[in-house]
């Protein structure tokens, strides 16, 4: 397990996208009359989460031999996670309305770092195996969902991928911390995440000046990449909405925005003191 923090130079949110000529369109289910493109799929590239001390979303070089995936590749040397990029910005922003909230005291002591995120989650798994469970208990159910979700909010969503890296994102204080747990993510006995499980922490100004950052370079690289679809397009037989593309980034490029002026959502926090209570988990 590894700790520190974010150095000045680091940008936290990594992304490289797909050079134009090699992205591929979708669909051609009914022949290459049925190939298309949008917003979503010009956005296909590769990504990480650059921690300083560790490197998320990057495959083992275990992994490149398993799947047989050449490395270096040309456009994406370091073997990052390959999908469309905002597929991870989407998930960061929506992410916000939890992450800016700040965790009590207390419930920041039982996730602060790996070892009591591990024991945490662990309690968790034990209550709902337990024998004591009743899945006809309402009260208990709503109890637990209380308890599972505080936490829950703040883990980055990573469900596309197999065996997807868990990440989450919490505050405390005027600090933004970042924990990872990839430990037990292996494959035919080879780690399949270079980051294994550390945590960082950074001010709240620096992680918002991070995913404005992420927002910014995505929405300048995204409207270059319709401008030269517009005037130059070299998608020859593709069927590609113009004039959408172009409404589309509009709306995106507001999405930042509408994401941070959105009210936040505080939980009631002695009513989940209470649900941990009823289910016995120390607080």
């Amino acid at each position: 397990m590894t700790m520190g923090n974010l150095t000045p130079d680091m940008a936290l949110f990594d992304f490289k996208l797909r050079p134009l000529h090699e992205v591929q369109p979708w669909g051609g289910m009914d022949g290459p009359d049925d190939l298309c493109l949008h917003w979503f799929g010009l956005t296909d590239g590769c990504f990480s989460i650059d921690c300083g001390i560790a490197r998320l979303f990057q495959y083992t070089p275990e992994m490149l031999v398993k799947w047989e995936i050449p490395s270096p590749d040309e456009w994406n040397p370091t073997a990052w996670v390959d999908y469309p990029i905002i597929r991870l910005y989407e998930d960061v922003i929506d992410l916000l309305q939890h992450v800016l909230v700040e965790l009590p005291s207390d419930f920041h002591r039982l996730v602060s770092d790996v070892a009591s995120h591990r024991a945490w989650r662990e309690n968790l798994r034990q209550i709902a195996e337990s024998d004591d469970w009743d899945e006809g208990d309402e009260d208990m159910s709503q109890c637990y969902l209380l308890v599972l979700q505080w936490m829950g909010y703040r883990k980055l969503d990573s469900s596309y991928l197999v065996d997807g890296p868990e990440t989450w994102f919490w505050r405390h204080s005027d600090e933004i911390y970042v924990l990872w747990d990839n430990e037990d993510s292996v494959a035919d006995g080879f780690p399949r995440w270079t980051a294994a499980s550390g945590v960082i922490s950074m001010s709240v100004e620096r992680f918002l000046g991070e995913v404005e950052s992420f927002h910014h370079r995505l929405m300048a690289s995204m409207q270059d990449r319709i401008h030269e679809i517009a005037f130059a397009n070299p998608f020859k037989g593709v069927k590609i909405d113009i004039p959408y593309l172009f409404l589309v980034q509009k709306q995106r490029e507001r999405s930042l925005a509408n994401a941070l002026a959105a009210a936040p959502e505080e939980p009631d926090w002695e009513k989940v003191r209470h649900a941990m209570r009823m289910l016995g988990c120390a607080i």
